[in-house]
């Protein structure tokens, strides 16, 4: 594990949390791909299309050359021009699957390593950075210095094409011709362009439903993009204990959350199995902790976690640690076509009868993930796990966009809230929707007119509605205008002068936000989960900023049990078919099961020759 080089605030900018709407660049062009039914055979791949942001770390290459990525666990390097980058909890810029980009060190410049948000020479808090077009990664603090902590480099190839295509758009090593480790704008290189990035236009991928993807053994992947939906990328399966009978479970179904307990359970509320300490030594239930003891500080509560390829549970603390929680640990044993799969995708495991191996950790091996969160294996789910997905809460945190309004507040943990009551029926909610404005009394009220809570007192000693006005003043003075802050005190200038302290916007702390009953309209109840009392949010709150709409996971359909599944890699077209690339037709039936794309099922493959697919863009 790498030691936490400091605080997780200490690297949110403003600037890092911009995420407007994206503006894409209209490509007047049809993209096709074809797909011979009994040749398998796929045509073309287009362009990129480009998306303008304005976020610092959307970065797009203008010419030649691929971002060098590496993946901390494997050690493996890769390359890739898609450029949409973001921070992770120690400032290190991470591509999607987390690998981290590659800089030169601004003082030993063949000194290539990752690249890291961060303030060298002062203990002052980053408060904004941004990327120039030859590659300087620039961070200003607090205090007013600034200075470069890396020049992000690039790899240039002379044949591109011979690059082989890993997962998550990532390619690996050239297997043929020169490349070259340059910096942006020199030996040919592109240059760096922030706040835009690209994407190919809507590719075409053509698969058997039921065949191994990939050489791993397995059947097809569907991404959700939620962290506890976990598939396995080799042979075994997830062990699941029933707590009532002790019975063992198998599944490869990795449709799991955390209970109000902190259980790792899958729908049917049987536990996931594996090591369940930090020490990775004691089998169990696997078991997230409101709240962990560490060498310095007693009882740091939980802040966020994910689970990494080789089945570890990271747990975030709110002081920024990082620290482990556990470990996934896997069965194997016979093929799945010879088992019986019941009941959410789970099967007996029966050791009188068959040859079951239990308790193994994942391998990690250099080129396979043995564990990929964010996607699910569906050849194993049923209706009823559809069913009882649509009950369940999923939360992540959502992206940050300014707004003009300064009592719009943000939020950049995920299981923190705010806490709005409603002044007629008296209950309380739980929201992260942080729209406030003044209602007539004064009081801080949300678009539904529930009052904020926290401390509402100048002394800081008292619970409940929020207001913003003179109480608490040493002078009789008009009030000329508030403030809040970072840590949401309410400072409220007089026109005297005069600057008090009015009162202090508290967070709601719920470990398990999953067990959370939506109420409609951005609203949570059932706040039994929550950690008692409601905390002050230093560092963890934006002002003039409002989180997005919220995380909705991709509605989930469930594969066809033969056939073909053709996959719109980014959703941003037409899906069409022909049976003699002359008459087109649109295909109906695209769905959204797909992140960020659209997934089509041919089921019925033997009614004629050949089919062509195409995406069609305006």
């Amino acid at each position: 594990m790498d030691k936490k080089a400091s605080k997780s605030g200490k690297f949110w900018s403003k600037a890092e949390k911009i995420a407007g709407t994206f503006l894409p660049v209209r490509w007047r062009r049809s993209l096709w791909a074809a797909l011979l039914l009994s040749t398998v055979s796929i045509f073309a791949q287009g362009p990129s299309r480009i998306f303008v942001t304005g976020w610092p770390l959307d970065l797009r290459i203008q010419g030649d050359g691929y971002f060098i990525v590496k993946d901390t666990e494997s050690g493996g390097t890769y390359y890739t021009r898609e450029g949409e980058l973001r921070l992770d909890m120690d400032g290190y810029v991470v591509a999607n699957n987390g690998s981290r980009l590659q800089a030169a060190d601004p003082l030993q410049p063949a000194y290539i390593s990752d690249l890291q948000i961060r303030a060298l020479w002062t203990t002052a808090m980053v408060d904004r950075y941004w990327i120039e077009t030859n590659g300087n990664a620039f961070v200003h603090c607090a205090d007013g210095s600034q200075a470069v902590v890396g020049r992000i480099v690039l790899e240039k190839f002379s044949d591109p094409d011979s690059l082989g295509v890993w997962f998550d758009g990532m390619r690996t090593g050239a297997t043929n011709g020169n490349f070259l480790t340059t910096f942006p704008g020199t030996n040919g290189a592109g240059i760096i362009v922030s706040g835009e990035y690209e994407l190919p236009i809507s590719k075409l991928s053509i698969a058997d439903v039921n065949a191994p993807f990939g050489g791993f053994g397995q059947s097809l992947l569907t991404s959700t993009g939620v962290g506890t939906d976990l598939s396995l990328v080799d042979r075994g399966y997830f062990i699941l204990r029933d707590t009532n009978s002790n019975a063992l479970y198998a599944t490869r179904l990795g449709a799991f959350y955390f209970d109000a307990d902190g259980y790792l359970v899958n729908y049917a509320n049987l536990r996931v199995q594996g090591y369940a300490d930090p020490m990775i030594t004691t089998i169990g239930d696997l078991r997230l902790q409101t709240s962990y003891p560490t060498p310095f500080l007693q009882d740091v509560p939980l802040s966020g976690y994910y689970f990494d390829r080789a089945g570890y549970l990271v747990v975030g603390l709110a002081d920024g640690e990082r620290i482990l929680g556990g470990q996934i640990l896997l069965a194997d044993g016979p093929n799945p076509e010879s088992l019986t799969f019941t009941n959410f995708g789970a099967c007996l495991i029966d050791t009188n009868t068959r040859p079951w191996t239990l308790w193994h950790a994942p391998a990690n091996f250099p080129q396979a993930r043995p564990i990929a969160d964010g996607c699910l294996e569906l050849k194993y789910a049923d209706e009823s796990t559809l069913a009882v997905r649509r009950t369940l809460n999923f939360f992540a945190q959502e992206a940050i966009y300014f707004s003009s309004n300064s009592t719009d507040l943000a939020i950049v943990q995920p299981n923190l809230f705010f806490i709005v009551r409603d002044p007629v029926g008296g209950t309380s909610y739980a929201t992260r929707f942080g729209a406030l404005h003044l209602d007539a009394q004064n009081r801080l009220v949300n678009t539904n007119s529930f009052v904020l809570q926290g401390y509402n007192t100048s002394d800081l000693a008292s619970l409940g509605d929020l207001k913003v006005d003179t109480n608490g003043a040493a002078t009789a003075s008009a009030m000329n205008h508030f403030d809040i802050s970072r840590d949401g005190l309410i400072l409220v200038t007089l026109n005297s002068g005069e600057t008090f302290v009015r009162g202090q916007i508290l967070l709601q702390r719920i470990p398990f936000p999953s067990t959370l009953t939506s109420a409609g309209d951005r609203l949570y109840t059932n706040l039994a989960a929550a950690l008692p009392p409601m905390e002050p949010p230093p560092g963890h709150m934006i002002t003039s900023a409002l989180n997005s709409s919220g995380y909705l996971p991709p509605a989930l359909h469930l594969p066809p049990h033969s056939g073909l599944r053709i996959q719109m890699s980014y959703g941003l077209g037409i899906l069409q078919s022909s049976p003699d690339l002359i008459h087109w037709s649109d295909v109906s039936d695209v769905s959204g099961s797909i992140a960020g794309g659209g997934v089509h099922f041919e089921t019925n493959i033997t009614a004629v020759p050949q089919k062509f697919f195409r995406v069609k863009s305006d």
